[in-house]
Parts: C-alpha cells; structure tokens; sequence
C-alpha cells in the first residue's frame, strides 16, 4: 500500500515528492519579469514589462530585424542561457518563398 504525506495549510508551490518524502521549494520572488514578443508588421522583436498597461506604447527595447529578403515575416524568438554571453534572444525569419528564411 502507497503512503503519501498530507500537507494542509502550507504553501506548496513547487511540491516535489521523491523518494516518499515531501520538500516544498519557496516559489519565485520576483513579480516584475519581461515578456518578449515578435511584432511581424514592425519585424520587430519587442520586450515589455508585464507591469505595462499600455500594450500599444513604445517597448522598453526592440531589435528590427535588417530591411532584407531573407529577414521578412519573423516568427520565433526564445531565450537561451549561453556560457560566453549570458542571456541571448535567437529569432528565426520565414523569409520570402524565392530566399528562404534566416535564424
């Protein structure tokens, strides 16, 4: 038969159970954190605060992408965690059908 501890009345965000036995990891701190977007009519990728209340303003950054072919219709951007240069933004561009798209 299974035996599982109960928790009542305690936060359990980050519940992990191994091995029979409960640990409870204190849930993010921060309530300020960026949200990255792909604006295709601009081609442009845009970082805002989620404090922002107005979507429709000038983000707090951008990037646009070079006024070429093969840099048209973005699509994709993600974070990643690099050794050498910390945070970077890796975006992918459909391109037009006659070039091809970028990354």
């Amino acid at each position: 038969m299974e035996r599982r501890t109960v928790l009542r009345g305690a936060v359990t965000a980050g519940l992990a159970v191994a091995g029979g036995a409960a640990m409870v990891r204190p849930a993010a701190a921060s309530t300020d954190y960026l949200i990255v977007v792909v604006e295709q009519a601009a081609n442009e990728i845009q970082r805002f605060s989620n404090g922002t209340a107005d979507w429709n303003g000038t983000p707090g950054w951008y990037w646009s992408a070079p006024n070429t072919d093969t840099w048209k219709y973005l699509a994709d951007v993600r974070r990643r965690l690099t050794a050498t240069w910390d945070d970077v933004l890796v975006c992918c561009a459909n391109g037009t059908s006659s070039t091809g798209g970028r990354a």
